[in-house]
């Protein structure tokens, strides 16, 4: 517990059940004790968003994620995965290449990615792909 940071308790806490959100006195005992670093334990989400984006906002920042160059390539990258298939940051910051299946060999092949127990196929790869109705 001495070696855990705040974003190994944000990956245990975003991986399980809200019921994990009740070691917030834990937490606080531990910290007092010098038992671990100060940690924070958010507040569970009350179930509905506080902010839903319109479908033409989120198509319009699919757009930016995928053509705008001037963000950086994780932003994008990252920013994609959130809109197209509604993963959680911490979930996509979990990746690897290892989560990577296809079209290595074979450009032409489908391309898929792993995000914890779910395959999700990928967009095919712009220079590949007809021509993209985002733009």
């Amino acid at each position: 517990m001495a070696t855990a940071t705040q974003a190994d308790l944000d990956r245990w806490l975003d991986g399980g059940s809200r019921y994990r959100y009740f070691l917030t006195n834990f937490i606080a005992w531990a910290a007092a004790h010098q038992q671990c670093t100060d940690l924070v334990v958010p507040q569970p989400h009350s179930g509905e968003p506080s902010h839903i984006i319109t479908d033409d906002d989120r198509w319009a920042m699919l757009a930016r994620c995928l053509h705008d160059e001037t963000l950086p390539i994780q932003v994008r990258a990252s920013g994609a995965l959130v809109l197209l298939y509604g993963r959680t940051i911490t979930s996509i910051a979990d990746l690897t290449t290892d989560d990577i299946a296809g079209a290595v060999a074979d450009a032409d092949a489908d391309t898929y990615l792993r995000i914890g127990d779910s395959t999700v196929l990928l967009p095919p790869c712009p220079r590949h792909a007809p021509a993209d109705p985002l733009r």
